[in-house]
């Protein structure tokens, strides 16, 4: 599942511009700034704020509480606005975050040479022979 659909809207920007700046508060602030019409906020299944996301004209902006608690100014902002409340498992909107990052990462960075050698692929089937052999896979659930 995408951040945007977690969320219920169309599209959607978070704005901790990596996953390792997920942790820094200085987002909340920043996001907080938006002249926002509309408000989403995000719980898991014990109504722990997970995400706040904010419409302006612009657009939808989202940061993410995964590793850093919500600041009182970002709740009463939602309260505020009078935004949707939406609940999901904290497993699902990491998932959707990781993703997010991960596309960001692939469209936006090119890979080094040294990621691409041209025995990539025969150093990755005696990897697999290694480890497999010739024993076939399980199939998942």
């Amino acid at each position: 599942m995408k951040v945007a659909d977690i969320l219920g809207v169309d599209g959607c920007r978070l704005v901790e511009p990596s996953f390792a700046e997920l942790t820094m508060d200085s987002y909340t602030a920043l996001l907080l700034r938006a002249m926002a019409d509309e408000a989403r906020l995000l719980v898991d299944e014990e109504e722990e704020p997970l995400a706040l996301a904010l419409h302006d004209e612009s657009g939808w902006h989202a940061v993410s509480f995964l590793f850093r608690d919500p600041t009182l100014a970002a709740i009463e902002c939602f309260e505020e606005i009078g935004g949707d409340i939406y609940q999901e498992s904290r497993a699902a909107w990491l998932s959707a975050v990781r993703e997010y990052y991960s596309l960001d990462i692939c469209k936006n960075v090119l890979p080094a040479l040294e990621d691409l050698p041209p025995d990539r692929e025969g150093k990755i089937r005696d990897l697999i022979d290694e480890v497999w052999g010739d024993r076939p896979g399980d199939p998942l659930p």
